[in-house]
């Protein structure tokens, strides 16, 4: 029997999920219809549930038979069992500990011939962006900047979390850099506390701060940029990094911070190329249902031709 070519990929957040249906067989940066739908991270399991299985109903309305479901969901998390681990991280999320997210979704939505897989959201964006933006690069260091700082990594193509020039976590976050770890320095938290510093006033977030114009603004960013320089340099030697691909929110503020990381990274003999991802979200949800694709195709039995 044939099966359907569609996939839908999820990325839930902190206070919203968005779906969209992903074709396979669309190579690049296809068009997406995302749908977006609020969610209250704080509510009881069965609320949350509720609210991602109608994202996916509404997503999935006009597509028709969906083979997988690949969802980027915030750790703590076992993604292998789909288990929610997440306790004592600040209260999001914390009511679903753990709950079987994959079986309750499909209660939820009646999909029960449909595969529900769950991926680290770092994972999820560097298959997206790999995929949408072409990349030929042998080896790849992927970023995304917003609350946290998510990392992964390829190497021709291929996710790796294991090598002897990358963390021993198979991430960046928990790296030592200055006076505390690299998730400190490089998540919109450091620009809170940095323009505190600076005004002595408090920030509503970084799109403000990038809007500003002013002097204590713009110093803020190159600080930022020289930071960050300074905490890859060695790690992209190490790894002798060709691509390095930087997405998430504070992303779309790079022309402010670009030209201070380009200068700590310029002792790099073999240079690096640097992308900035403006489609965050769509690379998260594309890379989601392509790894949903292969983790089916993996399971999948041999059928007999004989």
């Amino acid at each position: 029997m044939n099966r359907p070519n569609v996939s839908l990929g999820l990325d839930v957040g902190g206070s919203h999920v968005t779906a969209a249906v992903v074709d396979a067989s669309f190579a690049g940066g296809q068009p997406l219809r995302l749908v977006r739908k609020e969610i209250d991270s704080f509510a009881e399991a069965s609320v949350i549930i509720g609210g991602i299985a109608a994202c996916i109903h509404d997503a999935a309305s006009d597509a028709g038979p969906v083979s997988e479901i690949g969802i980027a969901f915030p750790g703590p998390f076992d993604y292998e069992r789909g288990i929610c681990k997440v306790l004592n991280v600040g209260g999001k999320f914390e009511r679903m500990f753990g709950l079987d997210v994959g079986q309750a979704l499909r209660d939820a939505t009646g999909m029960h011939d449909t595969s529900f897989r769950f991926f680290n959201d770092a994972h999820c964006f560097a298959v997206g962006a790999y995929m949408r933006n072409g990349l030929k690069s042998k080896r790849t260091v992927f970023l995304t900047l917003g609350s946290g700082f998510g990392s992964s990594f390829m190497e021709n193509g291929r996710l790796i979390t294991d090598h002897g020039a990358l963390p021993m976590l198979g991430a960046f976050y928990n790296e030592p850099f200055r006076e505390a770890i690299a998730d400190d320095y490089f998540s919109t938290r450091w620009f809170h506390r940095a323009y505190e510093r600076a005004t002595g006033q408090a920030l509503a977030g970084v799109r403000e701060l990038a809007e500003m114009h002013s002097e204590a603004a713009g110093c803020i960013f190159k600080e930022f940029g020289a930071n960050l320089g300074q905490f890859l340099l060695p790690w992209l030697e190490r790894f002798e990094c060709n691509e390095l691909v930087i997405g998430g929110n504070i992303a779309r503020a790079h022309h402010l911070f670009f030209n201070a990381l380009e200068n700590q990274l310029k002792p790099l003999v073999s240079g690096v190329n640097v992308v900035f991802c403006d489609d965050t979200e769509a690379c998260i949800l594309t890379g989601a249902a392509r790894l949903a694709q292969q983790e089916r195709a993996l399971h999948e039995p041999v059928v007999s031709l004989k």
